[in-house]
């Protein structure tokens, strides 16, 4: 039979154990044989954390919530033996409620009282909405519960952060329900656990790999959620009907196949994993290839001012402003345009510039421009395209000077004119210049352009002013290069390499130019004109060489051998010093990763020895937790039998229980266990031996019975029949406490040597059921003496377990920062290394550079020297 309550008792634990909130904040004080426990479960959406203790009698729960949510604390206060127990509320934010929720008449009411009270427990509800507009806030809400007997208060603390509210975008309406996503990342091993804030103490696990084959550390993992068919809130994990899950560059997969595993810490909360296993992500499509480019001219058109935005393939355009001599738009112009390549083929993304072609203006080619790329879209702006008109008019703005007479008292008008300019006007200029330059070494000479203009057919009239359109292009024939700045330009020439050479070349100077001549003057009155003028001149130059030159030349690219020489020497000894380097500090390096390696191994150990001390001391606590729980459940059982029993023994008449402790007038000569039985069995007061109130109670009790007593003598001595049931009163469920009356019933046929229980005496009755007693309270005090035993064995295993994991924690850290230490310096020799071998590269290429340099030196004077004494001797 006390097996069998031992596992009802169990039962009901484990199922009162068994909840989903958002968290759950236990406490406990046990002193002078009672105990109070008080704990508290906050259902709130967000994120929680906790509980932990700040102190030994305080635990503390922390959430994130949004703004504007509604939560609810529900509280419960415990006390064994049953007794008064209270609770209130410590402290809440300002203009928060401050009156507790309790259960009254089939439903949950405002109490209007910050302190609920009960007998053996309390349960009551805080309900607290969070203000909007306070994200950021941090509030905190204090509640305790007390109780007579017992030295201090439990306090529960819930903290609450607020963050800003965040609507999320409703699911489509075929795909049903879902929840996420939420993000995590894999280990290095590919693994990844991604908790579920929504469900408490719940995560999905799982592997992540390349379809089973290459595992993928370190990457970015989501996880939404689906709920079994049905079901339309997700509030257990064993609702969860499938798992999407998808990572960056992998598309998204659906697990259907997954499996529930639970387990249960030593403070009764419950942690549920979801476990994916493998999962199989096949690789993202490659990504569609780059719009292919239009070979031929593409057609466009401006709009009214001008701008234009031209398709040169999908996701690709061109955009600009068409103008004529700078100032003027081109509204609603055709326009045909063409790509210019870098390369032999047209490709988009390494385009040279743009060419336009309008009808009537010079076809004009556009290099200097900008490109975006963004999202896949590629954008080219040109900015202004300028044109020049083909023999047309246009007009442009000049600012004049009139130099009027050269008197000292005219002051001259100055003014600003637009000009109607006839374009394409031919002028011819003079480069003037040598015309023969000796081929040395490093020669050179200058040449300036001029343009004799003259105001042709306008008349009378002279030039008054010209205004260079552009930079003077100068272009010079091989084998001379030219330099040129505005009119001047230097021409130089190649070093000899043969004697009395001579080599034609032709120097040429192209620019525009806008003239402005007087067209007609009057007394104070000038009228002008001008045109677009389109001016080049070219000049043949001879090149000459003697046979002094070529031996200058031979003497100079000797001299040049041996710095050649000198520098690739240099160059060697500096490869040298460096390969030196590298291998001496490669050798320091290699010793150090050996040294690390070697103390990591010995960590791996140390670690690995934790480890083990840790589970050993997991495997004590476990062993104590289970003897602390056989101890409580046994101690329940016994209680609640001791409970039947004292309800069965007072459900006999009070007079004949009275009578059974023999003359009344002796009370005070009793010993005290016998005092506090008395008192016990007719007041029902759990007093103790060391109440300093004792006689009193006793003297009530006496009191009580002489009135019990002597009214109803005669009744007392007739028998009163069978025990008078009070089954489902005890503070045990329904089922346990018939269990109990069963057993009490059982034992009071036993002790009547096989008489029937309704034919006994009260005299015999009170006989059984208080040997009963004494026998249930002496089984229950040793059962207290176990359970304190127990639970002084389970906070010693608890200590020691506590010790073994920060132990094992330390030594993990330790590992952990040598084997960061131990990548470092990898990383650091082959980064040192590659640095090193990028050098050597680099001097090895200077070296093979001057080697080249130098065999084309020796070739060209052996060239040279054969020359001279060929020509020269």
């Amino acid at each position: 039979m006390v097996r069998r309550l031992v596992w009802v008792f169990v039962l009901a634990v484990l199922w009162a154990s068994l909840g989903w909130a958002q968290t759950y904040g236990p406490g406990e004080i046990y002193y002078g044989g009672i105990r109070l426990q008080f704990s508290g479960r906050l259902m709130v959406g967000g994120t929680c954390q906790g509980p932990d203790y700040p102190a030994s009698n305080i635990s503390r729960i922390r959430c994130q919530v949004a703004e504007g949510s509604a939560g609810i604390v529900e509280l419960r206060a415990i006390r064994t033996p049953t007794g008064a127990v209270n609770m209130r509320i410590e402290s809440v934010p300002g203009g928060w409620p401050r009156s507790f929720w309790v259960y009254q008449q089939d439903e949950w009411r405002d109490s209007r009282s910050s302190v609920a009270s009960g007998w053996g427990t309390v349960e009551a509800q805080y309900r607290f909405t969070v203000p909007p507009g306070s994200a950021g806030s941090t509030f905190a809400l204090r509640f305790k519960a007390w109780t007579a007997g017992v030295i201090g208060e439990l306090e529960l603390r819930v903290i609450l952060e607020v963050v800003r509210a965040v609507t999320p975008t409703p699911p489509p309406a075929e795909a049903g329900p879902s929840y996420g996503p939420f993000t995590g990342t894999t280990d290095e091993t590919g693994r990844f656990e991604v908790p579920i804030p929504s469900l408490p103490n719940t995560s999905v696990t799982g592997k992540l790999t390349e379809c089973t084959v290459v595992p993928l550390p370190n990457r970015e993992v989501s996880i939404t959620l689906v709920p079994k068919p049905g079901i339309g809130t997700l509030t257990r994990a064993d609702q969860i009907g499938a798992v999407c899950l998808s990572s960056p560059g992998y598309p998204e997969v659906t697990i259907t196949q997954i499996g529930l595993a639970s387990s249960m810490d030593m403070f009764g909360r419950t942690y549920t994993t979801v476990d994916v296993g493998t999962v199989c992500l096949q690789p993202a499509a490659p990504p569609t290839p780059p719009p292919v480019a239009p070979t031929g001219p593409i057609t466009g058109k401006t709009d009214n001012e001008g701008k234009f935005t031209v398709t040169l393939a999908p996701g690709a355009t061109v955009t600009g402003r068409l103008s004529e001599c700078t100032v003027k738009p081109l509204p609603n112009q055709e326009f045909t345009l063409s790509l210019v390549p870098k390369g032999e083929t047209v490709v988009l993304e390494d385009l040279a510039g743009f060419t336009f072609a309008v009808p009537g203006y010079t076809e004009t080619t556009v290099t200097k421009f900008s490109k975006l790329s963004l999202f896949g879209l590629t954008s080219y702006s040109v900015g202004d395209v300028h044109l020049t008109p083909k023999c047309a008019a246009c007009r442009y703005p000049i600012e004049l000077r009139d130099p009027g007479p050269r008197d000292v008292w005219y002051t001259p008008i100055r003014f600003v004119q637009d000009f109607d300019m006839t374009c394409c006007c031919e002028c011819e200029a003079v480069i003037k210049g040598p015309d023969l330059i000796q081929l040395r070494h490093g020669a050179s000479a200058e040449f300036t352009v001029n343009a004799d203009l003259q105001c042709t057919e306008h008349s009378p009239g002279g030039w008054v002013s010209w205004y260079s359109a552009g930079d003077i292009r100068w272009r010079v024939s091989e084998p001379a290069s030219v330099e040129g700045t505005g009119r001047q330009a230097t021409v130089l020439v190649p070093p000899p390499t043969k004697a009395n050479q001579y080599v034609q070349v032709i120097l040429t100077a192209e620019w525009d130019q806008i003239a402005i001549c007087v067209v007609q003057r009057a007394t104070g009155v000038l009228v002008y004109n001008a045109c677009l003028t389109r001016c080049s001149a070219s000049k043949v130059i001879l090149l000459t060489s003697e046979c002094v030159d070529l031996k200058r030349e031979i003497d100079r690219i000797r001299g040049e051998m041996a710095a050649q020489e000198g520098q690739e020497k240099a160059l060697r000894e500096k490869l040298a010093d460096l390969e030196e380097r590298l291998r001496l500090k490669a050798s320091d390096l290699e010793q150090e990763i050996r040294r690390l390696e070697q103390k990591v191994q010995d960590l791996i150990r140390q670690e690995a020895k934790a480890k083990a001390e840790w589970e050993a001391a997991q495997r004590e606590y476990e062993a104590a937790k289970a003897a602390y729980d056989r101890c409580e459940a046994e101690l329940r059982v016994l209680e609640g039998a001791l409970h039947a029993a004292w309800e069965r023994y007072r459900g006999l008449p009070l007079a004949a229980r009275c009578l059974a402790y023999g003359r009344l007038a002796d009370a005070l000569k009793w010993p005290l266990s016998r005092k506090v039985q008395f008192i016990r069995d007719v007041l029902e007061e759990n007093v103790g031996e060391e109440d300093p109130q004792l006689d009193l109670w006793l003297a009530i009790a006496v009191d009580k019975c002489k009135k019990a007593v002597l009214p109803r003598l005669s009744e007392a001595l007739v028998d009163l029949g069978g025990l008078v049931s009070l089954i489902g009163s005890n503070p045990i469920d329904a089922a346990a406490s018939q269990a109990l009356s069963e057993f009490v019933s059982r034992y009071i046929q036993e002790k009547a040597e096989g008489k029937d229980p309704r034919q006994l005496t009260v005299r015999e009755k009170l006989s059984i059921l208080r040997g009963l007693i004494d026998e249930l309270e002496a089984r229950l005090r040793q059962a207290q003496a176990q359970r304190e035993a127990a639970y002084r064995q389970l906070r010693q295993a608890h200590g020691q377990l506590q010790r073994a994991r920060e132990a094992w924690q330390t030594w993990q850290q330790k590992l952990q920062e040598a084997e960061r230490q131990l990548e470092a310096a990898r990383r650091g020799k082959e980064a040192w290394e590659a640095a090193l071998h990028d050098q050597i590269t680099a001097l090895s290429e200077q070296i093979d550079a001057a080697a080249s340099a130098l065999e084309k030196l020796r070739r060209l004077a052996d060239e040279l020297a054969a020359e001279y004494q060929r020509a020269c001797r």
